[in-house]
């Protein structure tokens, strides 16, 4: 669902597959290939939640609530990539806590 690659000066981009086919990059900079297969996994979860409308799991929850500016503005570069995805999980997440408060409440 999502790849890495390399520039030929060594930066790592990110590639993965949108619902319309598209195939936007998320450059990543001089990062390692351990430090980019780490950012590749959140960013196929958070794919897979747009495609399917599930939660996002904790894990990757906590990695986007922790995004330092750098990344999360590499990340919210290109329109209607990981930031998009971003924004629609944290809306997403509002309104399902919103509906467990109503219901627990």
């Amino acid at each position: 669902m999502a790849s890495i690659s390399r520039d030929r000066n060594g930066r790592r981009n990110i590639r993965f597959v949108r619902s319309d086919g598209t195939r936007p990059k998320i450059r990543l900079g001089k990062v390692t290939q351990k430090q980019a297969e780490a950012v590749k996994v959140h960013v196929e979860r958070l794919v897979a939640t747009t495609i399917t409308g599930h939660v996002v799991d904790d894990e990757t929850a906590r990695w986007v609530a922790a995004l330092d500016g750098v990344l999360a503005g590499r990340l919210a570069h290109s329109k209607r990539t990981v930031g998009t995805l971003t924004q629609n999980f944290v809306h997403r997440s509002t309104t399902w806590q919103t509906r467990i408060n109503r219901t627990v409440g």
